[in-house]
């Protein structure tokens, strides 16, 4: 009978012990991303995800929206990187959007890396990123935004 309860508090302790191993994992993430631009030559207003050409040498403005909604209430903080390419003068709008950790004007292979700290949790709400720049080249261009949770990669778009 000594046996069995010994076994029984032994199998609780060891459930006990995996339970807080596993509550201090990362959170299981769900991000969205929206990316809509404007050229009218002002920063609020609309942005819309439709345009797709851009004057070379005229502002365009951009708007990414990341949520990044999490099976955790407590917030935990993502990586979020925004590669701009073939677009020069590239300046952060704060009014309104997220401020950068990081800017990376990386020349030589013709694009700006702008690098956030995104808040995702449960109850998580749209954090707007808000830039303008100016497009430099003709050709296709594509903004990319990757999302990572302690340097692994989560989510690119």
């Amino acid at each position: 009978m000594q046996i069995r309860f010994k076994k029984l508090i032994l199998m609780f302790v060891a459930a006990i012990l995996v339970a807080a191993t596993l509550t201090g994992c990362s959170p299981t993430a769900t991000p969205s991303v929206v990316i809509g631009y404007k050229t009218n030559g002002l920063e609020s207003g609309e942005y819309s995800e439709s345009i797709e050409k851009f004057t070379i040498g005229e502002d365009m403005y951009c708007c990414v929206v990341v949520k990044i909604v999490t099976d955790k209430k407590k917030a935990h903080t993502y990586d979020v990187e925004v590669t701009v390419p073939k677009t020069k003068d590239v300046e952060i709008i704060k009014r309104g959007g997220f401020d950068a950790r990081e800017v990376i004007d990386d020349t030589a292979n013709e694009q700006t890396i702008m690098r956030f700290d995104v808040p995702g949790s449960k109850e998580a709400v749209e954090q707007k990123i808000m830039f303008k720049g100016t497009p430099t080249e003709e050709g296709d261009a594509t903004i990319q935004v990757t999302i990572y949770d302690k340097g692994e990669k989560i989510y690119g778009y």
